[in-house]
């Protein structure tokens, strides 16, 4: 294999490790605003989009359907992590437990039933455009 052929794949998988580290990260941050303001900033979800797509674009990934899909995938675990987080904060805070206490005891069946609880229409619409923008965002030309 040829070192340009190296290069570019060494270079893909930095994007993937990348956009997944941010959306990852991006989450968690969304969810210490939304604790500190009082409220679910699902709006935060389109900027972390545009930068999971920003990331694929620049690592190799632009004009991808592989792309497209993994930038999707980042944004709806940026989403999901988010609304977990704050769904265990939620519990949390209920029982009067440490953060670190309630993820660990309660299981994800529970959380599940809080995000759906907590998550309106709005929220929702707004998580799922932001995961479609996000793979539009990859496929677009330059």
């Amino acid at each position: 294999m040829g070192t340009d052929a190296f290069h570019v794949r060494r270079q893909r998988w930095l994007g993937l490790a990348t956009a997944a580290m941010c959306a990852l990260a991006a989450g968690a941050v969304w969810c210490v605003l939304s604790l500190y303001v009082a409220r679910n900033l699902t709006v935060l979800a389109l900027p972390i989009a545009l930068v999971v797509a920003w990331v694929l674009r620049n690592h190799g990934f632009a004009q991808n359907a592989g792309g497209a899909l993994l930038a999707a995938g980042f944004t709806a675990a940026a989403c999901f992590y988010a609304q977990y987080l704050l769904a265990t904060a939620h519990i949390a805070s209920m029982l009067g437990l440490p953060m670190r206490t309630a993820l660990a005891q309660i299981g994800p069946g529970m959380a599940t039933a809080v995000m759906q609880s907590r998550i309106d229409g709005w929220d929702l619409a707004m998580m799922l455009g932001s995961v479609v923008a996000a793979a539009l965002l990859v496929l677009r030309g330059r």
